[in-house]
């Protein structure tokens, strides 16, 4: 384990303590090493000066590989980091001594056969001449090339522990007969490696620590968006709601649900479909949705369907009262569209019941690009429960409607039979079937010709 008071020694402090680890490895060792040596203790109290004046684990591991190769300590150098809580290996620097440095990371399993797997779950350093079948296998060449390739060689792989875990693996190699000074050189780098553990532990823990604390933000922003919405939400419903506790009419309801829907940016676009179950079809009778001139309006008769017709979307929604969704504008429940009007072209579709009980009044649907789907979906749950309160109010404002509709039948009714009785006093006919057609158009406005023959 490493004192974090070691990180204030200076340069020279970690050459003497270097110099009186040589001499315990090497007993025979004269008391002032030669120029060579002198460099060497140079270059590992280099390495350790840069482990402690970085921060940043790719700045140190940048900075190693360069040192290391750059003053020959080593003829190569891999880096491989352990995350236990992966587990995984991530290979993150290879460099050789002609300054080839690879930096992309490849990652192994923990539970790996290969070499490195077995060093992080021994925690021992493993040196081996030759090839071993644990090695990895370049797969273009052949077994004997590799065997062959390794016969002169010895690899080296060290273990950096923290805890008696397994932080990080350095691998290195050398030609036979520098196996006892590249040992040497392995054990003059002891003091420095839980320096370099510490190093990475911290730097493992500060991702830690960022990554948890950019998920936080994320969650805090989320959840700021979703107080934003229920907000923007709620203020859109309660001016409805104020809409529709004003009116009796279902063209200003309707009117209603299109200002703050779609005029206020809760959805882009919106569709209302009218079910008549005395007729057993429904029709479309607003359709608002955006263009270059602003938030265009249909309104009127527009398409009309056949309850029994449930191969088609919008009788399916009344049949089922559920949330449909069509993720394809080719699916055939949808109309075909008719160019160059193509509704739901690279758009998600949704289909709205409004229940009063356990009966479909109206459906609703809207579109959106995929990338907006799940934004939508929200929106559509914070509306479902304010639906019911559409549907109250459009069930009255229909009773209301049936109710005048029966009131302005009975007064025709008593105006005709009353003027049928003035016919029979006069014989007067033709100002009978006057009097008929003004009474039966005051019911059907929209009735231009009426023919009345004589039996």
């Amino acid at each position: 384990e490493v004192n974090m008071s070691d990180t204030k020694k200076t340069k020279q402090q970690l050459i003497d303590e270097l110099q009186t680890l040589r001499k315990k490895i090497e007993p025979n060792a004269s008391a002032q090493p030669d120029p060579g040596e002198h460099t060497l203790l140079g270059t590992v109290a280099n390495i350790s000066s840069i482990i402690l004046s970085h921060t940043n684990l790719n700045d140190i591991l940048d900075a190693l590989t360069n040192e290391i190769i750059a003053t020959n300590l080593f003829r190569s150098l891999t880096i491989m980091l352990v995350d236990n809580s992966a587990q995984n290996i991530q290979v993150v620097r290879s460099i050789h001594r002609d300054g080839q440095l690879n930096k992309d990371i490849s990652i192994l399993p923990l539970n790996t056969e290969n070499i490195v797997g077995v060093e992080a779950r021994t925690n021992q350093m493993t040196v081996i001449e030759g090839w071993d079948d644990r090695f990895a296998i370049d797969k273009s060449i052949s077994q004997e090339q590799h065997i062959k390739g390794h016969e002169n060689k010895v690899s080296y792989f060290i273990p950096i522990s923290q805890n008696k875990n397994v932080i990080a693996i350095l691998a290195t190699g050398s030609q036979k007969q520098e196996k006892q000074e590249t040992l040497n050189r392995i054990e003059m780098l002891r003091p420095i490696m839980g320096q370099l553990a510490v190093a990475i532990r911290y730097n493992q823990n500060d991702e830690q620590l960022q990554q948890q604390t950019r998920q936080l933000e994320a969650q805090i922003k989320t959840q700021q968006q979703d107080i934003e919405e229920k907000d923007q939400s709620l203020d859109a419903f309660q001016k409805i709601d104020q809409a529709l506790l004003n009116t009796l009419d279902i063209d200003q309801l309707f009117d209603a649900l299109i200002e703050h829907i779609v005029i206020q940016k809760y959805f882009r676009s919106l569709v209302i479909s009218l079910v008549n179950y005395h007729k057993q079809t429904m029709q479309g009778v607003r359709n608002a949705f955006p263009s270059n001139e602003g938030i265009q309006h249909q309104s009127g008769e527009l398409a009309t369907y056949n309850l029994s017709d449930t191969q088609k979307i919008l009788p399916l929604v009344v049949k089922t009262g559920q949330l449909q969704i069509i993720d394809s504008p080719d699916d055939p429940r949808l109309d075909p569209p008719k160019p160059p009007f193509e509704p739901w072209k690279n758009k998600i579709a949704f289909f709205i019941p409004v229940k009063f009980e356990d009966q479909t009044l109206a459906v609703l649907a809207t579109g959106c690009p995929p990338d907006q789907k799940d934004i939508i979906l929200n929106r559509i749950r914070l509306l479902e429960p304010f639906l019911n309160h559409v549907a109250i109010a459009l069930k009255h404002a229909q009773l209301h409607q049936e109710s005048k509709e029966h009131a302005l039948i009975q007064e025709i009714n008593l105006k005709i039979r009353n003027t049928v009785q003035e016919m029979k006093q006069e014989s007067d006919l033709h100002h009978v079937m006057h009097t008929c057609l003004i009474e039966i158009q005051k019911w059907k406005p929209d009735l231009c010709t009426l023919a009345i023959h004589r039996m």
